[in-house]
C-alpha cells in the first residue's frame, strides 16, 4: 500500500468496472489493475482490485467490503 496517485478510466458501459495504472515501488514500474464496485445491497459495497501476477496472469490484489452502520 501507498499513497502514490492512481488515474483510472471506464473501458465499458459499466461504470462499477474501471481500469488504470500505478506506479508499484516492489517492482519499480507502471502496473495495470482493474477495479470492480459490487453493490450487494444499500447496505454492503465490495471493492475488488484486480492486478497480473508475476506468471502474466490477472489475480485479486485487495478486496474491501463496506456495510452500512445503522
Amino acid at each position: 500500500m501507498g499513497t502514490g496517485m492512481m488515474v483510472t478510466h471506464s473501458k465499458g458501459e459499466s461504470p462499477d468496472e474501471l481500469s488504470g495504472e500505478f506506479y508499484c515501488p516492489l517492482v519499480k514500474k507502471e502496473i495495470t489493475a482493474r477495479l470492480v464496485t459490487k453493490m450487494v445491497s444499500n447496505d454492503e459495497h465490495i471493492f475488488e482490485m484486480h492486478t497480473p501476477g508475476p506468471d502474466g496472469k490477472e489475480g485479486l490484489m485487495m478486496r474491501i467490503t463496506y456495510h452500512r452502520k445503522k
